[in-house]
């Protein structure tokens, strides 16, 4: 079965708060991806970083799925990688980044069909979008990378 991974270790600096905690449909965005990974996927990780605290106080029941990026001013990728580093051998894992909650579910199983690809995404109108399967060959590859701007 493959993982899911959820980032939200970003500052949200430009946001003023965390986009964990902003809601969609009256859900905090961080919860919806859970609830919609944790039905899909084992085992569910969420990286923390800049808003570890506020997250964990304001989302207590997810607190066994967080872990916090202490390098997570390193962008990113660095978020990537750690959260990479809790599934050593799996077919796929699904990477999520916490600031797109407008998915919907039957994405997620969509993605699925694609376990142990290289990689899939899903393409809506044309353009490519969230969350991304990563095969066992990708997260190998992007454990390898030693300097890296980012995980396009």
């Amino acid at each position: 079965m493959s993982g899911g991974l959820i980032l939200s270790g970003g500052a949200s600096s430009r946001m003023g708060r965390p986009k964990a905690l902003l809601t969609w449909e009256g859900e905090a965005f961080l919860r919806r991806l859970w609830r919609i990974l944790t039905k899909h996927c084992a085992p569910v990780v969420i990286v923390t970083g800049a808003h570890d605290a506020e997250i964990r106080a304001a989302l207590p029941e997810l607190t066994p799925y967080l872990r916090c990026n202490e390098r997570y001013e390193d962008g990113q990728f660095s978020s990537l990688r750690f959260g990479l580093s809790h599934f050593p051998e799996s077919p796929g894992v699904v990477y999520w980044p916490v600031d797109y909650p407008a998915v919907a579910e039957e994405t997620v199983r969509e993605l699925l069909r694609y376990e142990g690809v290289g990689v899939a995404k899903p393409r809506f109108q044309g353009k490519s979008g969230q969350p991304i399967l990563l095969g066992p060959e990708a997260q190998a590859a992007l454990r390898a990378v030693v300097a890296f701007a980012g995980p396009r």
